[in-house]
């Protein structure tokens, strides 16, 4: 809630819960100071346990209204993430936080895709959600109506670059997909450019997908430092 006030969204906040025991913790205490006293409600812990997402909630639990998505103009966009039905939260929480750290402009989520609002995807992206343009059930074969640089998919093919024998022009955009399946690779034909891979070692041949986008994007934001 913190982060979501502190990026101008607390017009969006509907209600604050917090819990008897926790009213007085020093820190929601100062939390609640900021508020207009009609926006929170204090009640019965129990009551909290049943409204909260987690089994061992903080004491304080926030409704929000999800911001409208933004309208997107190719003009905007030098840096952008294509996810391929990512569906563990976690990582798409991940690679929320991390796109954000990284400067990229938006994230493009496709059909099954984890939800980018849910409690999970929340708590794992730690808010970056409030900052960061996304763009959910994006069918990814339209990206060209709103990207005009070059999409890379990663892949472990024959036609798959190294990601460190790439040089990334300056409109670029990451497309990552599926933790099992990985990139539909009948629709990235339709929109794909060019393919990449992360070199391993000792036998590996793939890595978690958040880890993978935090690769690409450091040798991204690394070539764009020392051009």
């Amino acid at each position: 809630m913190q982060e979501a006030i502190l990026h101008g969204e607390k017009d969006r906040l509907v209600k604050v819960f917090v819990a008897k025991s926790a009213q007085y913790h020093r820190e929601i205490d100062a939390f609640l100071d900021t508020l207009p006293e009609n926006i929170y409600e204090i009640i019965d812990d129990m009551r909290l346990k049943k409204i909260a997402t987690t089994k061992t909630p903080q004491g304080i639990v926030g409704l929000y209204r999800v911001p409208q998505e933004q309208k997107i103009t190719a003009h905007d966009l030098t840096t952008i993430i294509l996810l391929d039905r990512v569906a563990d939260p976690g990582n798409v929480g991940t690679i929320i936080r991390t796109a954000l750290a990284m400067g990229t402009d938006a994230i493009f989520l496709s059909v099954g895709c984890a939800d980018a609002w849910s409690p999970k995807v929340l708590r794992s992206a730690q808010g970056a959600q409030f900052s960061l343009p996304i763009y959910q059930h994006y069918e990814l074969t339209e990206i060209k109506n709103v990207f005009d640089g070059i999409v890379y998919g990663t892949f472990l093919d024959a036609q798959a670059r190294s990601l460190y024998e790439t040089t990334f022009p300056q409109k670029t955009a990451l497309c990552f997909g599926n933790e099992g399946t990985g990139i539909d690779r009948t629709a990235f034909a339709l929109y794909g450019d060019k393919k990449i891979f992360i070199p391993m070692d000792n036998g590996f041949e793939s890595l978690n997908v958040g880890i993978s986008v935090a690769m690409c994007l450091s040798e991204r934001r690394r070539q764009q430092y020392h051009r």
